[in-house]
Order: C-alpha cells, then structure tokens, then sequence
C-alpha cells in the first residue's frame, strides 16, 4: 500500500490547485501577522491604560490632572474617557 505523501499530492496537482493553494496559505500567512500585530498593540494600550489608571488613582485632586490630559495633543484609551467624563 502506498503513503500519501502531502508534497506528492502538491506537486502532483493541476496548476489551478497550486494557484488556489498558494493563495490559501498566502492569505492565512497574512491573517496570522495581523492577529500577531492587533495583539501587540492591545496588550501596548492595555500596558497604557494600567499606568495612566495608576496615575489617576494616585491624585489628590482631578484639575491638575484634568489639565495635563487636556494639553495633551493625542489621547487614547482612559485619556479620552477621562477627558469626555468630565
């Protein structure tokens, strides 16, 4: 009995095949990095949003705080619910 071998059956194939295939795996190459890369930049923003929430936590009043977030060119995260909040 023979073995089926999976680089037999690819090369084996039609050309239309290997084109789908290749395309298949290209395209789940693809998913994968951005699953990789949407992660790190949430576990970035989750890392952001533990130290400002440390930084909010620690004040004795909000108006300074309220005024450092206000100056800030770019909010993300708790910034911008801090600042709509209020």
């Amino acid at each position: 009995m023979n073995e089926l071998n999976i680089l037999d059956l690819i090369l084996d194939a039609s050309f239309v095949v290997q084109l789908i295939m290749g395309i298949l795996l290209a395209l789940s190459l693809l998913g994968w990095a951005i699953i990789v890369r949407l992660f790190s930049k949430l576990s970035g923003a989750e890392r952001f949003d533990d130290e400002f929430r440390a930084w909010f936590l620690a004040a004795t009043t909000f108006t300074k705080q309220y005024q450092a977030v206000a100056k800030e060119p770019e909010r993300t995260g708790l910034e911008q619910v801090f600042l709509c909040w209020l």
